[in-house]
């Protein structure tokens, strides 16, 4: 008896159905019966290659293929090789046309990973996300904007985090951040409670410090790594921060 499974995911802003049944479990069956379908039916071929009759129309699908067949058409498929690799799964959506798009194999066979796991813990969340990754080629859905960066807390870390080895200044920050040298001081401050100098040495120390504990460097080595051009400099802010 076949084991039906269906879960929802969301493509853009709309939400879809979809149909797992024991053909996408097993990664085996395929249906060499003709027959249809009520709604889309995608199968993903990861090894090997199967060849599919549609009417007419005969198609082979090598490993790295996602055949895409509309509701209604009436199909059946033949394996070709031994050892054929693949899934099927049906969606509601009202494809028109047959469709066939080259697949990157590592991510079906990551999603074949998630069927595997999905069998023993039947939490289904990794396969949605392999769904809605999949089924993008096909299904129109708004588009995502992606917009200039505003969330500053996140600039200011990323700014410290990368640049720290620089001979940077507070104006550089007030650049990335589009504002002035007063109120980007202000911002540093808000978000780390610390100045822009003080952030800035507390960067190098953190780093510093890991390298330190490696003891792989010289300190006057750590010192020029990070961005320090005076040892006594380097030096000082160590004392300072207890780790010397």
């Amino acid at each position: 008896m076949l084991s039906f499974r269906e879960m929802t995911v969301n493509i853009g802003s709309v939400q879809h159905k979809v149909f797992l049944q024991d053909g996408f479990y097993n990664k085996s069956v395929i249906s060499d019966i003709l027959h249809h379908h009520r709604y889309t039916e995608v199968h993903l071929i990861i090894d090997g290659s199967v060849g599919y009759t549609m009417g007419d129309r005969s198609i082979a699908a090598s490993d790295g293929t996602m055949l895409v067949i509309p509701p209604g058409v009436m199909h059946s498929g033949k394996r070709l090789d031994e050892g054929t690799l693949c899934a099927a799964f049906q969606i509601d959506s009202d494809v028109k046309d047959i469709l066939s798009f080259k697949i990157d194999k590592s991510l079906i066979r990551s999603m074949f990973d998630e069927i595997d796991e999905a069998a023993k813990t039947d939490d289904y969340s990794g396969i949605a996300a392999y769904v809605t990754i999949l089924c993008r080629r096909f299904i129109e859905s708004d588009g995502v904007r992606a917009e200039r960066i505003t969330d500053c807390g996140f600039l200011i870390h990323e700014f410290f985090s990368h640049r720290y080895a620089e001979d940077v200044a507070l104006s550089d920050l007030a650049e990335t951040l589009h504002l002035s040298d007063r109120q980007t001081e202000r911002l540093v401050h808000k978000c780390t409670g610390r100045s822009f100098r003080d952030e800035l040495s507390r960067s190098r120390v953190l780093v510093a410090s890991r390298l330190l504990a490696e003891g792989s460097m010289s300190l006057g080595e750590i010192a020029a790594y990070v961005g320090y051009r005076s040892y006594a400099g380097f030096w000082k802010t160590m004392k300072k921060y207890g780790l010397i």
